[in-house]
């Protein structure tokens, strides 16, 4: 299914829509995500594995580097033992194809409505934020000499963000690129719920952010964009 998404990303998320239905249980949606991840990476690694391999043949050997390989040990670091049943370490090209499809399946969870992790972050960030924006208004305005036929001026408009991603001391890109792409989803989600209100020309401008990232999100996958 995932390994020819590059092609048709769409149809992939309306096959799983129709295949796991509106209340998936968790293990349904855990091995939904396994068999994509696997698809995805397979695909993107096809080129570096071999030509000559059949398609059920390269899903095998990612399927094998998913489940029974570690990840790269990182420069500098030392090396943590295996963990039982695990047969060796990936590649850096192998752990990044497989880090981009799992990056990938949460933001195609989101879409699906299986994963409310962003939207209540979002919603959390932002009602905090405008509290605090409220406190700090509330707090001027109780200051504020109020002068005798003297209109009290209008407060600024308060800006609340959509959400907040979390801040790494030592960010890889990886983990960059993801965030961007969940900023982009998010951003796509809120347009929508506020279709009727938003003027087009946000729509269409969060409409052309978030499709450009995602391209990019599928070339990285595929190893066309390299760090």
């Amino acid at each position: 299914m995932a390994f020819r998404e590059g092609k048709g990303r769409a149809e992939t998320i309306e096959l799983l829509n129709v295949t796991l239905g509106k209340k998936p249980k968790e293990a349904q949606i855990k091995a939904a995500g396994l068999e994509y991840v696997i698809g995805r990476a397979a695909f993107a690694l096809s080129p570096a594995h071999s030509d000559e391999l059949t398609v059920d043949e390269h899903l095998a050997l990612t399927r094998g580097l998913v489940l029974n390989y570690a990840a790269p040990v990182a420069p500098g670091a030392k090396a943590n033992k295996l963990r039982a049943g695990q047969l060796g370490r990936r590649s850096e090209l192998q752990h990044k194809a497989i880090r981009a499809a799992e990056s990938a399946w949460s933001l195609v969870k989101a879409e699906l409505g299986f994963s409310a992790a962003i939207t209540q972050t979002a919603k959390n960030a932002k009602a905090q934020t405008t509290k605090k924006a409220n406190a700090t208004i509330a707090a001027k305005a109780t200051r504020a000499p109020q002068m005798k036929g003297t209109a009290t001026p209008a407060a600024p408009p308060v800006v609340t963000p959509v959400m907040t991603m979390p801040i790494k001391k030592t960010p890889r890109a990886d983990d960059v690129c993801g965030d961007v792409a969940k900023v982009a989803l998010v951003l796509l989600q809120y347009a929508k719920r506020n279709a009727k209100v938003m003027p087009a020309r946000y729509a269409e401008l969060i409409t052309t952010f978030h499709n450009g990232v995602m391209t990019l999100e599928r070339g990285r996958a595929a190893g066309d964009i390299t760090f």
